[in-house]
């Protein structure tokens, strides 16, 4: 009989097959790192980017951190700047201000993903 987890991890897997391809917001944290190696293995490392923003809000630490998983893993792995430090909702530190945070994130990361999905269709075309 598969295990809770087993049948979460098989759930997960399958929710990323039905992607094909993705990218991941790589902070380093459980979260994150848990989901960039799980892509990775269940989808390849040609289906799967790893992305970690970098920005004032990044302690240098953490990107070390960022950089050691991805090669320890073998992770895809690339960086893109962010600037949430520009916009004032982050600055007044309300209680949304992770969700401006995020939002600073996916305008960073959207031309990451349209240029990966460009790069698959374009090898399809050849």
């Amino acid at each position: 009989m598969r295990s809770e987890l087993d049948r979460r991890q098989a759930n997960l897997a399958e929710v990323l097959e039905g992607y094909g391809r993705v990218v991941v917001a790589f902070s380093g944290g459980a979260d994150s790192a848990f989901l960039a190696a799980r892509a990775t293995r269940v989808l390849g490392r040609e289906n799967t980017r790893c992305v970690t923003a970098v920005s004032a809000s990044l302690a240098a630490d953490e990107l070390k951190d960022c950089r050691a998983l991805a090669d320890e893993w073998g992770l895809d792995w690339s960086t893109v700047v962010t600037n949430e430090t520009s916009r004032p909702d982050y600055i007044a530190n309300a209680g949304d201000r992770c969700f401006h945070c995020k939002d600073e994130l996916m305008d960073a990361l959207g031309p990451v993903l349209a240029r990966s999905y460009l790069a698959v269709r374009r090898s399809e075309w050849e």
